[in-house]
């Protein structure tokens, strides 16, 4: 009897670990890394997402499957509405996308360069994750931003050891980056495996569009990219900091470009690794991309006049409010206020922060202008926050009519009756005189002759 109860509090205390196990771990017999995320690194809950369409394209031959992305694809981007497509040929899977997503493409074939610049001048942003093969096809669409790629990023301490892949800490990331320093967590450290190194180009850039670019981490001391692809450091390469391993283009109409050196920074197997804070940078940027962190919001919105007469008062006072995404001042912002018709801006003005508060307003001087109607937009900027808009107000411009005024008394009495009058006496009074002269004359003429 006391055996049978041994054995059955053995089994007892056997089922007990075998479900704690089992709550710990899931059927894959992985500890979830979700839920690790969230208790070590994020105790908030993810800010709910607008409605965000995000596009995936699939086609073009991928070096990874997608069941070798399913963390990125299905959890990271789980709140957005994810729309994937097999080739962006035309503009029509991008109509009201916020997102596009090229993740280790080998072939354009069924992607057309022109659509995305359509799309990323209508104020679209575009996440770039580079293969590690047949990568060089990309320089057509990098000359968009005068970039190139340039080869694989190696890191060689030793300059005979090389590893593809290299490790960052926070002394090579740009700290003060909302992507750096978000609700998901702090990133202090990376890793970026297979990673495809780029260059700036001596070139116009083929995108008509002001843009900021800059580097959100870049190389060690001992990391270089491999331009001649011998596998070893050359004393051309370019090393250290000059190795940009993620490039951010902030773009004039709104969108944001992210171009991550590996699509292998997305996979499961590295966005599951627990020493590097990959996940947390990755989820962060979907949501910066997503214009759901580090957002400027401009709303409330008067314009006044919208019907402007230019004789009398030409000008157009604007008030509006602007915030970040929680409703909070947003510090050392560029604000300007845009009139613009056909496409082409006419005038701007700065527009000033009113006190401590999060109203703005501006005043435009329409003087001199060209009657007909014209379009009220509003820009502002912050670097590493991006560009935004807002506005898109009709306005109309007009000029009264010139009406006849009826003729001034004193000026067309000085200036034609009183002439007329003394033309008249004169006449009268001296005609006479020169009519007897001139015969006078004539009949001396008539003498002298004889």
């Amino acid at each position: 009897m006391k055996d049978s109860m041994v054995t059955i509090m053995k089994r007892t205390s056997l089922i007990l670990l075998v479900l704690s196990l089992l709550i710990l771990f899931p059927s894959t017999g992985v500890y979830s890394y979700k839920d690790t995320i969230n208790s070590a690194h994020n105790p908030l809950q993810a800010p709910p997402i607008n409605k965000v369409k995000i596009v995936y394209v699939s086609g073009g031959n991928p070096v990874l499957e997608k069941a070798n992305l399913s963390t990125f694809l299905n959890e990271i981007l789980e709140p957005f509405d994810l729309e994937e497509t097999l080739k962006i040929t035309t503009y029509e899977p991008l109509e009201n996308a916020t997102v596009l997503l090229l993740l280790g493409l080998r072939s354009f074939g069924d992607v057309k360069i022109e659509v995305i610049t359509q799309f990323l001048l209508d104020g679209g942003s575009l996440l770039i994750a580079l293969p590690d093969e047949n990568y060089t096809m990309y320089n057509d669409l990098l000359k968009l931003f005068s970039l190139k790629v340039l080869g694989p990023i190696y890191d060689n301490e030793t300059f005979y050891k090389e590893t593809e892949n290299v490790v960052v800490n926070s002394s090579y990331l740009l700290n003060e980056h909302p992507l750096a320093r978000s609700l998901f967590g702090n990133v202090s450290k990376l890793v970026i495996p297979k990673g495809i190194g780029l260059e700036k180009i001596n070139a116009t850039p083929l995108i008509n569009a002001t843009f900021t670019e800059y580097s959100l981490a870049w190389g060690t001391n001992t990391t270089f990219i491999d331009k001649n692809k011998n596998e070893k450091y050359d004393k051309d390469e370019p090393r250290g900091k000059n190795v940009s391993l993620i490039t951010v283009i902030e773009l004039w109409y709104g969108g944001k470009i992210v171009i991550l050196p590996s699509v292998y920074m997305l996979s499961n197997t590295f966005l599951m690794l627990l020493q590097y804070d990959d996940y947390i940078f990755i989820k962060a940027l979907m949501y910066w991309l997503g214009n759901q962190i580090a957002y400027i919001s401009i709303r409330n919105i008067k314009v006044e006049p919208t019907i402007v007469d230019l004789n009398s008062n030409p000008r157009i006072n604007v008030t509006f409010m602007v915030t970040d995404e929680n409703n909070n001042t947003i510090p050392r912002l560029d604000v300007y206020v845009f009139l613009v018709r056909l496409g082409s801006i006419l005038i701007n003005a700065s527009a000033q922060r009113v006190d401590n508060t999060t109203l703005y307003k501006a005043t435009l001087d329409v003087t001199g202008l060209r009657w007909g109607t014209v379009i009220v937009y509003i820009m502002a900027y912050k670097k590493y926050y991006g560009y935004h808009w807002a506005g898109n107000i009709k306005v109309i411009l007009y000029k009264q009519p010139v009406k006849k005024k009826a003729p001034d008394i004193i000026l067309l009495t000085l200036g034609i009756i009183v002439p007329t009058i003394i033309s008249l006496i004169l006449t009268i009074y001296v005609f006479p005189e020169y009519r007897q002269r001139t015969r006078k004359l004539k009949e001396i003429e008539k003498k002298a002759m004889k």
